[in-house]
């Protein structure tokens, strides 16, 4: 399925994704496809060593949920990132939710730069953006700003 792609794009349910993730990046690394991304949730990664999660700030305010996921989005960005495939970024979205295409937001590699929600559909003309320019993100992660 991944033979001949310049790009393979992991956005997968959280069933065992950790381990579907990886099965992911070694179809890629074994076809020699020269991009990946993973998909990953706002906030409970970053690209900034030590940094302090969500879950660390808000304890179990919102739940139990959030350090488990945290740890799941944690493994795959791990497990992408120290792979050999050339290109390598994870992608983090805010808070989605159904609504119009804006073009109002751009990529960023800060993903914490105050867009807390936009449409399914910003986020993929985002991520279409990112791919564009897929190196300058190589082993970090593309966030979404408000257009300058």
């Amino acid at each position: 399925a991944v033979l001949g792609q310049d790009v393979v794009i992991e956005v997968i349910d959280n069933t065992d994704r950790v381990a579907k993730a990886e099965l992911i990046i070694q179809a890629v690394i074994a076809e020699n496809v020269p991009s990946f991304v993973a998909l990953e949730v706002q906030g409970s990664v970053s690209d900034v060593p030590d940094a302090l999660r969500v879950y660390e700030e808000v304890g179990d305010k919102w739940g139990t949920w959030l350090k488990p996921v945290t740890e799941m989005h944690l493994a795959v960005q791990q497990a992408a990132f120290s792979s050999t495939i050339p290109t390598v970024a994870q992608i983090a979205p805010p808070g989605m939710s159904a609504g119009e295409l804006t073009k109002s937001f751009e990529p960023s590699k800060d993903v914490n730069a105050g867009v807390n929600g936009c449409s399914y559909e910003d986020v993929a003309d985002v991520f279409l953006q990112g791919l564009e320019n897929l190196e300058q993100y190589n082993r970090s992660m593309i966030g979404i700003r408000p257009k300058a």
